[in-house]
């Protein structure tokens, strides 16, 4: 589901960026795979390398608070798990697999998994025993696509990484993942 906070900031860059890729998504989707619930969630906003800047003034002119353009691990810590509706712009993997909910572009579920798994120090708070227990239950309830998972891993170079990962620590069957 897209909530309104989400629904707001994409129309509002989709007012000023017309044709630009863009996504939004709240770590709050990520509740219905984890075992341990976080009390604070962000909001990711993806956009093209070129207009990271650009998007990150017009959404502070236009009253967004708490934007944080790229923040390092040590603002992450610092500043945005304080804050109850932080808002971090990063750039877009180029051909990262989007879909459309409620006309709001956002992550598929492959696309998900593989940054949960690749940015580390963005979402810190999903890491170790908690990302096992999201990839299982993400395999339980969905139907994942694997071709579009491990090719998004391998735009992001970590293909192989993800594969130990998922044969090693997950309950995922080995026959699926050597397909």
């Amino acid at each position: 589901e897209i909530g309104e906070g989400e629904q707001k900031i994409f129309t509002l860059i989709e007012k000023g960026f017309k044709i630009l890729k863009k996504a939004v998504l709240s770590t709050r989707v990520i509740n219905e795979f984890m075992l341990h619930q976080p009390v604070r969630f962000f909001t990711l906003v993806e956009v093209e390398k070129d207009a990271l800047e650009s998007v990150f003034y017009y959404l502070k002119d236009n009253g967004i608070r708490n934007v944080f353009l790229q923040p390092e691990e040590k603002e992450l810590q610092r500043y945005v798990s304080e804050l109850d509706n932080a808002i971090i712009l990063q750039s877009l993997v180029s051909k990262a697999p989007l879909q459309k909910v409620k006309k709001v572009s956002t992550a598929t579920l492959e696309k998900l998994l593989v940054d949960l798994f690749c940015d580390k120090k963005l979402f810190y708070t999903y890491q170790g025993s908690e990302l096992v227990f999201i990839f299982n239950s993400a395999y339980r309830r969905y139907s994942i696509d694997f071709t579009k998972l491990f090719g998004y891993a391998k735009r992001r170079n970590r293909e192989t990484d993800l594969m130990e990962f998922l044969s090693d620590k997950t309950d995922i069957p080995k026959t699926i993942l050597n397909d």
